[in-house]
């Protein structure tokens, strides 16, 4: 988030012969520090649950600088360093569930909470993390296809059900209709 500037400034290698006024180009260096709130997409890809699925899960990271100095002190990579926390806590995330145990509980990973090597390594470096927001999951069209075909197969056995169900229902007003 930094972006260097090029400058003139009043002196050289050679200050003997340097006038007053004299400028000299490329000589000043400095750098414009992004300080606004920003946001950060990333994939953290090759994710693996206790049932061995490999899992892509895609989020955002909106996050702010809140201490420049810490920040400069600490780190020469910021973004590097919230990829690698993010990728652990996702990694941790998935590792002790299934991924039926994933998709079920992806409203978490909206929570601050489920990021904590994030929050306490961009805490660390001069950064809080404002918000995560959970974009989707991606895996293997085969496993893909498999979920897709399971979710369709509960559905029309939650209503194969229902309907039999009323049936009963309708079948017994009808028995205490009759009498």
């Amino acid at each position: 988030n930094a972006h260097e500037r090029n400058g003139s400034r009043d002196f050289t290698d050679e200050p003997e012969k340097v006038q007053h006024g004299d400028k000299f180009p490329h000589q000043l260096k400095f750098t414009k520090v992004n300080l606004t709130p920003t946001q950060l997409y990333f994939d953290v890809k090759d994710a693996r649950t206790t049932d061995d699925a490999q899992i892509t899960i895609s989020l955002m990271v909106f996050y702010h600088m809140n201490d420049l100095e810490l920040m400069l002190d600490t780190t020469q990579d910021p973004i590097g360093d919230f990829v690698n926390a993010l990728a652990a806590d996702v990694m941790s995330f998935a590792a002790d569930k299934t991924y039926e145990a994933v998709l079920s509980r992806t409203a978490s990973m909206c929570e601050l909470s489920t990021f904590p090597i994030l929050t306490s390594r961009a805490k660390a470096i001069g950064y809080l993390i404002d918000k995560v927001v959970f974009r989707g999951i991606k895996t293997s069209s085969h496993l893909q296809d498999m979920h897709n075909k399971a979710v369709s197969n509960a559905a029309r056995l939650r209503l194969e059900s229902l309907e039999s169900e009323q049936k009963e229902r309708r079948l017994d007003l009808e028995t205490r209709h009759a009498h």
